[in-house]
């Protein structure tokens, strides 16, 4: 065994207010006349009485530290390997019983009430009931998208109206990733989102003449419908409680993005127009030049 060696004593204190009570972590190189060969020797008297040095300064007082007696318990070269019995932590003055007996009965009753909770939260019975909360909450968070029967509903609708041919464009431009399915998915329509809608308008958009309705009643709205104001109070940005309803039933922040163009632009402005404006990105189109969107209808989507 080195010299250099560093041990722990589990110490019971004899005599004094603290006979009897533990304390662990004690240096061995505070215990006067210590060795510890002659210790773990099995000719060694467990009840051989020590003199411990209690250094609770860090330099050492003008006549030296207080001396304690203490029987040793055990000693290891791993403090944490020592856990005290019962007692306090030091030789000092220790609390009146009744008030250990509070401190103990108020510890367990803590353990018990946080048993209880880990216990309900994981129940089995209520789990269905958390799940369905914690969904919804995502839903109101990234537009409140609706159920996969919605979802289905929406895309049986008929395609002999305008309504039916914009649900039919968002369909062709659906397929992504559910947002509430990605941990890495944003929370609102971003700029890629409105380029990656318009591009794919550009492939899979048709007129709505060829479904029977005239391209000037693209942009009317009922007298008398409910509204919905895009973006921010004051946007003047509106379109009706229907279309908005069929934004929000869309499986990703394209599609919804798309499903927004489509009721506040007309097609023809649409198949002439890109994001920022400028000649396609498109290596196969023949140089075009688009007109931007309008900015603020853009933001307010956004």
């Amino acid at each position: 065994m080195h010299k250099n060696d560093r041990w722990w004593a589990l110490v019971k204190w004899i005599r004094g207010e603290d006979d009897k009570k533990i304390t662990s972590g004690i240096d061995i190189r505070h215990i006067k006349d210590f060795d510890v060969n002659n210790f773990l020797d099995e000719n060694h008297d467990p009840k051989t009485e020590y003199v411990i040095e209690w250094r609770d300064t860090v330099k050492e007082p003008l006549g030296g530290w207080k001396c304690y007696n203490a029987i040793i318990v055990d000693i290891s070269p791993l403090e944490k390997k020592l856990e005290a019995l019962e007692g306090i932590k030091s030789p000092g003055p220790s609390p009146k019983p009744e008030s250990l007996l509070i401190q103990i009965f108020d510890e367990e009753n803590i353990q018990v009430l946080h048993e209880e909770e880990v216990e309900i939260v994981n129940n089995d019975t209520l789990e269905p009931e958390n799940r369905e909360n914690d969904e919804n909450a995502r839903k109101k968070l990234r537009f409140s998208l609706d159920s996969d029967a919605d979802k289905k509903e929406d895309d049986t609708t008929s395609t002999s109206n305008l309504t039916g041919a914009k649900s039919s464009v968002s369909q062709q431009l659906g397929g992504f990733q559910n947002p509430s399915t990605s941990s890495e998915a944003p929370q609102f329509i971003t700029k890629e989102d409105l380029e990656k809608a318009l591009a794919k308008m550009k492939q899979c958009y048709r007129v709505p003449q060829e479904a029977g309705v005239s391209s000037s009643k693209t942009k009317k709205f009922k007298t008398k419908e409910k509204k919905v104001e895009l973006g921010y109070e004051g946007s003047n940005v509106f379109i009706t409680d229907d279309q908005w309803r069929d934004a929000k039933r869309k499986n990703s922040f394209t599609s919804m993005a798309t499903s927004l163009l489509v009721s506040i632009f007309s097609p023809e402005v649409l198949l002439i127009s890109n994001y920022k404006g400028g000649e396609s990105k498109n290596t196969d189109e023949k140089a075009q030049k688009y007109q931007a969107l309008d900015p603020k209808i853009v933001n307010a989507i956004k």
